[in-house]
C-alpha cells in the first residue's frame, strides 16, 4: 500500500509541479490582501479537488458507459500526459494570465491543476492503484499546493527564477516516464 501511494504521490508531483502553481496564483493575486489571497488559494484548490474526485469516482464507469476500454484510456491518458510532460521538459507554455473574473475557477483550479493531465492521471491512478489511495494522494497534493499558494511569495524567493524553471523541466521528463508506462501498459492490456 506504501507502494502505491508513493507512486501516485509522485505521479501527481510530476503532473501538477507543486512549485509552479504558485508563481501562476501570484500573478493572480497581485494587489490583493493576504486574506484574499488565502481565500483564492483555497476556493482554487477545493474546485481542483471537486474535479479530480469526480473523475477519480466516476471516470471509470462513465468510460464504460461509453463503451470505452481501461487499456484505450491509458493508451489516450497517456499520449495526453506525454504530451504535458514533453511541454514542461522543454519549457513550452500557454499563458494563463488573463482577464477572469474568477481567477480562482478558471485558470488556477482548472485548467491548471485540474486540467486534462490531472484528471487523466486521477482516472489511471484510481484504476491502477485503487480510488481511496488516489483521493488520498490527491488531496494531499492539493494541502501541499494550498500551502504553497499561500506561501508563494517566499517560495518564489527561496526557489529563485532558475531553480522554478529546472524543476518544472525535471518534473516534465518524470511525467513522460510516467506516460510512457501507462502507455505500455495500455497496449500489453488491449
Amino acid at each position: 500500500m506504501m507502494q502505491e501511494m508513493l507512486f501516485a504521490i509522485v505521479s501527481y508531483i510530476a503532473v501538477l509541479n507543486p512549485l509552479t502553481i504558485p508563481i501562476y496564483f501570484m500573478a493572480f493575486t497581485e494587489g490583493k490582501n493576504e486574506k484574499e489571497c488565502r481565500r483564492m488559494a483555497i476556493r482554487a484548490a477545493s474546485i481542483a479537488g471537486m474535479l479530480a474526485i469526480g473523475a477519480i469516482l466516476f471516470g471509470d464507469p462513465l468510460m464504460k458507459l461509453l463503451g470505452v476500454r481501461i487499456s484505450s484510456f491509458q493508451i489516450a491518458g497517456g499520449l495526453v500526459l506525454c504530451v504535458f510532460g514533453m511541454r514542461k521538459g522543454l519549457g513550452i507554455s500557454r499563458g494563463f494570465v488573463d482577464s477572469t473574473k474568477d481567477p480562482a475557477s478558471i485558470p488556477l483550479a482548472s485548467p491548471l491543476m485540474a486540467g486534462p493531465g490531472t484528471l487523466s492521471l486521477s482516472i489511471l491512478l484510481a484504476n491502477q492503484v485503487g480510488a481511496i489511495i488516489t483521493i488520498i494522494a490527491m488531496l494531499i497534493m492539493l494541502v501541499l499546493i494550498t500551502i504553497g499558494m499561500i506561501y508563494s511569495e517566499s517560495v518564489s524567493r527561496l526557489m529563485g527564477r532558475t531553480g522554478m524553471i529546472i524543476t518544472s523541466h525535471i518534473m516534465g521528463l518524470i511525467l513522460v516516464a510516467f506516460a510512457v508506462q501507462f502507455i505500455i501498459t495500455g497496449l500489453t492490456n488491449a
